[in-house]
């Protein structure tokens, strides 16, 4: 099949029908109803065969899926909510004996009893707006999820969230009191905490989860960044991007991973797209605390600046002018270290673009949304069976695999980018 012409980014009937055609790809063939949850491993034209388990994120991400088609009315009310029901039961089932959520599954047994703040957080955006959907009793169990993250994670001196906590014994049988902090901190699960803060205080309007995510956010984008101004790299290197991997003491940790560049949660290097997520957490930021408190505006300038910034370098470093796209990620000498294309960086710096473009009327943002669309529409949109690509090789090339493999896509990056792009065109017009 020929690849149609490209529709426009800016009409939001469009954006609309690529949300509902990636969403279609797998409802309801994914729903899972001999084991539960979701199916998680996709080839080209749906569902393949499962064999390492489920992820919790992936779990947690095919529900906010579900409450996100609710929300643009691609299924009945009734019929979206018996999803999103289904799929809080399985998330119960990667529970641990100690009520802690474990980060794989296996037909309801735990086979990774790793406790990772990366996904609590999707617990709680998954959970919220769950709540938001019309699931009364979800409310209850975000509260536990956020006492849980508070007692685990979150470290009061740093102001910021742990990675992971361990035990000695075994998990099954393990009191919560027997875990401790693992050595390791990053900026993926904070980055997502951050996210999720944002979210559920748009659904709550509860202060404390704007304050965090302020906190986090300003540390990662301001503080911390700042102490990065001069990275190893010598001349020519990086300025005050986000670094992905940091010690105990919140140093960067610039070793870390070092030989694996392509890694799906921990890649060494910076990552392309995490600059562009933090750019949007900073303009999500700035709209949520102007609205909340109109005295600040002039002092949360530096949320927007900082957002452009950002996008600008993962634009200048990371676009590939030969082929289009952008690379997965880049070492502090500006050198690309992974010149993979995955689909999530480009659906979330398309998405930052239209945000910076509607915020600050600027056509230089309009037209690298523009120009990211087409090269997606291109080469990562499946067009004969729907939804995504899940990764290209740099000359765009697609690597062989599954669409969409367990644990790295559920196309909710697609979904909620696009969903991103939406919003801010309804602003706009």
């Amino acid at each position: 099949m020929s690849t149609p012409v490209v529709q426009d980014i800016n009409d939001p009937k469009v954006v609309q029908q690529q949300m509902q055609n990636i969403f279609n790809f797998y409802h309801p063939k994914c729903i899972d109803k001999q084991h539960g949850g979701f199916i998680q491993h996709w080839v080209d034209d749906g569902p393949g065969t499962e064999t390492t388990g489920r992820h919790v994120v992936h779990s947690c991400r095919m529900v906010m899926n579900y409450c996100l088609a609710l929300k643009y009315s691609f299924l009945k009310k009734d019929e979206a909510l018996s999803a999103i029901e289904h799929g809080l039961q399985y998330l119960d089932r990667h529970k641990l004996p100690n009520g802690l959520y474990s980060w794989m599954s296996d037909d309801g047994k735990v086979v990774d009893a790793s406790v990772r703040c990366y996904g609590y957080s999707f617990l709680l955006q998954a959970y919220g707006m769950a709540w938001d959907a019309g699931v009364s009793a979800a409310k209850e169990i975000v509260t536990r999820i956020w006492n849980d993250m508070e007692d685990l994670f979150w470290e009061p001196t740093y102001k910021l969230y742990a990675d992971e906590v361990q035990t000695k014994d075994n998990p099954e049988q393990a009191d919560r009191k027997a875990y401790t902090k693992s050595c390791y901190r990053g900026q993926n699960s904070n980055m997502h905490c951050a996210e999720a803060c944002l979210l559920l205080w748009e659904i709550f309007q509860d202060k404390k989860y704007l304050d965090r995510a302020e906190t986090v956010i300003t540390k990662f984008t301001k503080t911390l960044s700042s102490e990065l101004a001069t990275p190893p790299g010598g001349e020519g290197s990086v300025q005050g991007l986000v670094w992905e991997h940091w010690t105990m003491e919140w140093k960067p940790d610039m070793q870390y991973n070092h030989e694996n560049p392509n890694d799906i949660f921990k890649p060494w290097g910076y990552m392309t797209g995490h600059q562009g997520q933090w750019s949007q957490l900073l303009l999500v930021l700035h709209e949520f605390t102007c609205k909340t408190d109109p005295d600040r505006e002039s002092g949360c300038q530096w949320m927007v600046e900082r957002a452009e910034n950002l996008f600008k370098a993962a634009c200048d470093i990371g676009w590939d002018e030969k082929h289009g796209g952008f690379v997965y990620g880049f070492a502090p000498d500006k050198k690309w270290c992974a010149d993979t294309k995955m689909f999530w960086v480009q659906a979330e710096l398309m998405a930052t673009a239209m945000m910076l473009g509607v915020l600050t009327n600027k056509p230089e943002y309009q037209e690298w949304a523009k120009r990211i669309w087409v090269y997606c529409w291109n080469c990562f949109i499946d067009h004969t069976h729907g939804a995504w690509w899940c990764s290209l090789s740099c000359d765009n090339t697609r690597i062989p695999g599954p669409k969409s493999p367990v644990g790295l896509k559920s196309d909710y990056h697609s979904l909620f980018g696009l969903h991103k792009v939406q919003q801010a065109l309804l602003k706009k017009h």
